[in-house]
């Protein structure tokens, strides 16, 4: 695993990059698999709310059934990360693993310790094979997973409260759709959270 980062991408003040990678291997079986993502935003501190907008695409490899190699990136402990976090609603279905994600990230920044984030994802599979273990899956019969869109809301009340604020929906795409006979709905999530640090 490697990662890059530079809040200072080619010398311009603002322009920032970054980029990870990971590899994985088995010495039970043969499996070589492969995630990464590259990442490209501007922050303005000079300007008021100090916008930040970025894009990240994101490869997490799927398997390839005419090769006799398991090449299907495997990332549990990944989702909890928002470098690796592909949306908050679509993760607890489609996991880091035969995905090749989008997301375009809008921050601002209100008031000094508050903090609000719009964000868009599109997910699309890497191999239409979606096997995810030693028995192969049903063939994905789509290659879109889906759209989501996020609001977070974030405020350091003072140094013992903290609000945190979520809402998002999640439009399945046509992967999912037809997994589930043509039946999948939209899925929404909302939380608000109220922290209390003695």
């Amino acid at each position: 695993n490697a990662r890059a980062v530079s809040s200072r991408a080619g010398g311009v003040p603002g322009l920032q990059a970054e980029g990870e990678y990971a590899h994985q291997w088995n010495t039970n079986f043969p499996m070589s698999a492969n995630a990464w993502y590259v990442q490209l935003g501007y922050v303005s501190e000079r300007r008021a709310w100090k916008p930040n907008l970025s894009y990240r695409f994101g490869f997490f490899q799927g398997d390839d059934a005419a090769t006799p190699t398991y090449e299907r990136f495997d990332a549990p402990q990944s989702s909890g990360s928002d470098n690796w976090l592909q949306g908050n609603i679509l993760r607890k279905t489609v996991v880091n693993s035969n995905v090749l994600s989008h997301r375009v990230r809008l921050g601002l920044s209100p008031a000094p310790g508050m903090n609000l984030v719009l964000s868009w994802f599109h997910l699309r599979a890497d191999e239409r094979n979606n096997r995810g273990g030693a028995k192969p899956l049903q063939e994905l019969q789509g290659d879109t997973f889906g759209d989501e869109v996020d609001v977070t809301f974030s405020w350091g009340i003072n140094r013992h409260l903290f609000l945190l604020g979520f809402a998002g929906i999640a439009i399945p795409g046509d992967a999912i759709d037809r997994a589930l006979a043509g039946d999948a709905k939209h899925w929404r999530s909302f939380q608000l959270s109220l922290f209390w640090n003695l």
